[in-house]
């Protein structure tokens, strides 16, 4: 496209000189582009206007407020690597990543999730909390897709008054059926564990039951194993409902 632009009032002889309209910043509705014409930018405005080739640079932005009618895109196809210079990429809710034009079996082929944050452990004896306080109690999270990746530290400055299995509850997410196993890393402030046995977390039904390996399977670990300034820590990975 061509637009010519006069260089003062017109009078009986007007001179004209060519700009271009060399960019488009983004499509609008009812304005013909093509893929070849859509290009990134960081001007801000829907299309940009330069010209001539010589002599002094000429630009005219016209701004997205100008128009009403609705941005409208189009599916678009492009060769080669693409690369974002400033800004992210974002997608709508529920959509993603679509890696199905490779072979593959499983049920989806859509990376649509990503996430991280923290969570806060809570540490319980026969599902009760009474007098339990800490000097550290934190938890951190990436969520990939299905798959939740926790990590979690527990300080003990008081373990409570309540008794029974200890039980470690508060994931970011909702655990799936198939549940999941980490090693605990049992610092200071245990008794009564099995010399030699791994001390773990397994999650059942959305509850962290903490275990300890005997000579004859596995054990729960009750208000009787944990001292006043029990120390804990553990990683592990979990399928999301």
């Amino acid at each position: 496209m061509t637009i010519k632009q006069h260089g003062g009032i017109f009078g009986r002889n007007p001179t004209f000189n060519t700009i271009t309209a060399s960019e488009f910043v983004g499509p609008v509705s009812g304005l013909a582009t093509t893929a070849a014409a859509l290009k990134s930018s960081a001007t801000t405005g829907l299309m940009q206007i330069t010209g001539p080739a010589t002599g002094a640079t000429r630009t005219m932005t016209i701004p997205d407020a100008n128009f009403t009618a609705a941005r409208t895109d189009a599916a678009q196809s492009f060769t080669g690597d693409q690369t974002l210079t400033d800004g992210n990429l974002v997608v709508s809710n529920g959509k993603g990543i679509d890696f199905s034009a490779t072979a593959g079996t499983g049920t989806s082929e859509l990376f649509d999730d990503y996430e991280e944050g923290t969570w806060t452990p809570e540490l319980s004896f026969g599902n009760g909390t009474t007098g339990i306080t800490y000097d550290v109690q934190s938890g951190n999270y990436v969520k990939i897709g299905n798959s939740v990746i926790i990590s979690c530290l527990i300080d003990l400055s008081s373990k409570g008054t309540d008794t029974g299995f200890a039980v470690i509850r508060g994931f970011p997410y909702a655990v799936g059926s198939d549940g999941a196993t980490g090693i605990l890393d049992t610092v200071t402030g245990f008794s009564g564990l099995v010399a030699g046995g791994a001390t773990f977390i397994t999650i059942s039904s959305g509850t962290g039951y903490i275990m300890n390996q005997t000579t004859t399977g596995r054990d729960f670990l009750y208000d009787t194993n944990f001292g006043n300034g029990a120390y804990l820590s553990f990683t592990l990975c979990y399928i999301a409902a």
